[in-house]
């Protein structure tokens, strides 16, 4: 069973790293065999379509997201919760500045190809959203500016990561999410 579920786990990773750096349609079923190194015939096994594993990639991009949320939860105002959430993105868009947000690039590319796989990788940003959205509720001033807060904060970090494809400059990047948590203490 163990050699099982990690010929599924390495073709999903491979996935992961394939559709962000060649995109949904550039990429085979026999580059991804290549790529995890699991036979070709065995990618049927566990994945009878692409679009199936393209599912399975939205699926552990949202394991991670939430294990960001659970990990952020534990902090006790929701200004650190926020700011942890903040670094773990940041921390990802910095790590792959080839092509900025893994989410945005999915997203994108799944729209093109699938609508209905464009929705599902749609739900990944909405569960951020609804996740940010909670914290900034339970800031002093309540839930009133909630929403408007969640977005612009998700946008702007967002924009931060199509920053850093074009800026390729670590650095400022960095800076630019510092003044973004800074943000976090008086979001007005």
């Amino acid at each position: 069973m163990a050699a099982t579920s990690d010929k599924k786990e390495r073709l999903v990773h491979a996935a992961k790293r394939l559709f962000y750096c060649r995109g949904f349609a550039a990429t085979s079923l026999a580059d991804l065999a290549e790529e995890s190194k699991v036979p070709v015939g065995n990618v049927y096994y566990y994945f009878k379509t692409k679009e199936q594993l393209g599912e399975a990639v939205i699926g552990a991009y949202r394991d991670m997201i939430e294990c960001w949320h659970s990990v952020a939860s534990r902090a006790s105002t929701p200004q650190e919760r926020l700011k942890i959430w903040l670094e773990k993105y940041s921390s990802m868009c910095v790590g792959l500045m080839d092509w900025g947000c893994p989410f945005g690039r999915l997203l994108v590319d799944f729209k093109q190809q699938s609508g209905r796989l464009g929705h599902q990788a749609a739900d990944l940003y909405i569960v951020i959203l609804d996740w940010v959205e909670r914290q900034f509720a339970a800031y002093p001033d309540g839930p009133r500016e909630a929403r408007r807060r969640a977005q612009t904060l998700v946008s702007r970090a967002q924009g931060l990561s199509i920053l850093s494809v074009i800026l390729e400059e670590k650095s400022t990047i960095l800076e630019r999410f510092a003044e973004l948590e800074a943000y976090l203490d008086d979001p007005q």
